[in-house]
């Protein structure tokens, strides 16, 4: 007989998981987590708007939605262009995020999700509400015609991709990946001057059409006519450029319309029979109906009723022993940061120094010159267009395989000059993305060079029209303790914090953190406070036996874990 029994280590592993995944939900849900979408690009508002309203509203009213490709009524026309729509909205600040799909690595650290299994809902506004959202991306005009019309390209492509898909099956007809990647670069680059969906689905008919015949012959089979048909579709278009007879092939109701091109239909007019150069005049035209005052990109943040966005950061910097060229560098990459000083105030000992600093934005950590400095530093050089180029030989136009390519070789490149992979791995998601001002602590921990810089407090508060955001935080070595510094009196201060974790002194951080913990709990009665101190201490206590557990237990970690 079967033996039912649960496995204790599944168990644990599900329980694991729920609680990583429950707390991620309510992290991405909690108050102050929305976005003022006023600020966000066009191109992105228009797939939050297509993904919206290809959800029956759905996603606007707080709903989880699976998206779908290929099929009787599919999100997008191919997994590839689900894939890439799905990373667009989910990159910082993520208009979306998922709630299902979740599972952890192998080390049963680090929760991922699997994007196409995923439900996904709408980050809010940031007034707290997703119809406010909708109704920014409905309302907004285009406001950069160049990315616009690179979403409608590549949807397009796809649209086309599909088409032929369906066509090859007819015949049994299979492209390789060299092939594939070859038909995009030519369905994309006709779309984008000469001819539209329909026309290109007529060169697709043609090709595929001829690649079937040849396959019958003898000497042929499917293998080598598929290989035929890039060159034939480059063979049917070059010879109808010019040509305005040149037919527009109307949809078949086996590639339906996916969520992106009907939105560019029913916003802007544009359907199956405009190439690219009629895109574009449509967006113009869009462009040239926002009113003056309508911003545009990150600039001009205000509120839906008129009231500016106010932001504050102010933080103080701590050195150890030494304030060195590489601390000089990376102060000197926070764009509009204002020092009190221009070296550090050092403590009576010297061991300790610091500088107080303000700065306007959270983000204003410039990582791409940061990286390129300290590649300066070690005697190296960043990657080149080239490298990139045979890392990613995808199309010209695919910036997301680019970006992703130029990442992979950062990193290489990093720790090719002795910096730690964590470090590394930071500092190349830093190069492209922003990351907050105290992630710079632990990043600059891992660099083969002399650095003084050990931790660093950052109060950020940011305040626009009924929405607030605040953040206080102290970063040092490679730990962040989300404690205001009062928190820590009279045990120590982000001065002693910095000293214990410089010097390994895990009791005397302890003893600091502890007080800051039991300052968070207050209670008229003595005699519960410490019950529920008490029961804290032992669910602490609780988890560090768990954390100890798998840290003795888990693979040693590589860069393609993450």
């Amino acid at each position: 007989m079967k033996n039912t029994k649960p496995d204790p280590e599944e168990a644990r592993q599900a329980a694991v998981l729920k609680q990583k995944a429950d707390a991620y939900v309510a992290g991405m849900e909690g108050e102050g987590k929305g976005i003022n979408f006023d600020r966000v690009p066009t191109d992105r508002l228009l797939i939050v708007e297509a993904l919206n309203d290809w959800s029956a509203g759905a996603l606007g009213e707080g709903g989880s939605v699976h998206f779908t490709y290929s099929g009787a009524d599919p999100t997008c026309a191919t997994v590839s262009e689900l894939q890439e729509m799905l990373g667009r909205v989910h990159r910082s600040p993520a208009l979306l995020y998922p709630v299902t799909g979740f599972l952890l690595s192998p080390d049963g650290e680090v929760l991922r999700y699997q994007p196409l299994d995923a439900s996904y809902r709408m980050t809010a506004h940031s007034d707290g509400s997703r119809a406010s959202a909708i109704n920014v991306a409905e309302a907004k005009h285009v406001s950069d015609t160049d990315a616009c019309l690179q979403l409608w390209l590549f949807c397009a492509t796809e649209d086309c991709v599909a088409y032929l898909e369906h066509q090859m099956d007819s015949y049994g007809l299979h492209l390789e990946k060299e092939e594939d990647a070859s038909v995009r670069r030519l369905i994309s680059g006709f779309l984008q001057d000469q001819f539209s969906i329909g026309q290109v689905r007529n060169a697709i008919w043609r090709s595929v059409r001829h690649a079937a015949a040849l396959s019958k012959r003898q000497f042929f089979n499917n293998a080598k006519a598929a290989k035929t048909i890039p060159k034939q579709i480059d063979k049917v278009l070059t010879e109808a450029l010019g040509d305005s007879s040149f037919q527009a092939y109307d949809r078949v109701a086996a590639t339906p319309v996916g969520a992106l091109l009907m939105l560019f239909r029913q916003k802007f007019g544009i359907n199956d029979t405009m190439p690219g150069v009629r895109v574009r005049e449509a967006l113009d035209a869009d462009a040239a109906l926002a009113p003056a005052q309508e911003e545009t990109g990150d600039e001009g943040d205000t509120q839906g009723d008129g009231l500016p966005e106010r932001v504050l950061l102010r933080g103080t910097l701590y050195f150890s022993r030494q304030y060195t060229e590489l601390d000089r560098i990376a102060l000197s990459c926070i764009e509009g940061v204002q020092l009190d000083s221009e070296a550090p105030e050092w403590d009576d000992a010297g061991e300790i120094g610091s500088i107080d600093f303000t700065v306007s934005d959270l983000y204003a950590f410039d990582g791409r010159s940061f990286f390129q400095a300290v590649l300066g530093l070690l005697n190296s050089r960043p990657p080149s267009i080239d490298e990139v180029t045979q890392r990613a030989p995808s199309t010209p136009e695919d910036k997301w395989a680019r970006e992703a390519a130029y990442r992979e070789l950062v990193f290489e490149a990093l720790q090719a000059v002795g910096v730690t992979p964590a470090s590394a791995r930071q500092m190349s998601w830093a190069n492209q993305y922003p990351i907050d001002l105290d992630e710079l602590v632990a990043m600059i921990q891992g660099i083969p060079f002399p650095s003084g810089l050990t931790a660093m407090r950052v109060d950020y508060a940011r305040i626009d029209g009924n929405y607030s955001q605040h953040k206080d935080v102290i970063a040092a070595g490679n730990y962040t303790f989300d404690f205001p510094e009062t928190s820590f009196e009279p045990a120590g201060d982000d001065r002693a914090i910095a000293a214990s974790v410089l010097a390994g002194d895990a009791e005397h951080l302890a003893t600091i953190l502890a007080t800051a913990a039991a300052r968070t709990i207050r209670c008229e009665s003595e005699a519960d406070q410490a019950g529920l101190l008490e029961k804290v201490a032992q669910k602490l206590l609780n988890m560090a036996r768990e954390t100890q557990a798998r840290a003795t237990t888990k693979p040693l970690r590589t860069p393609e874990s993450d």
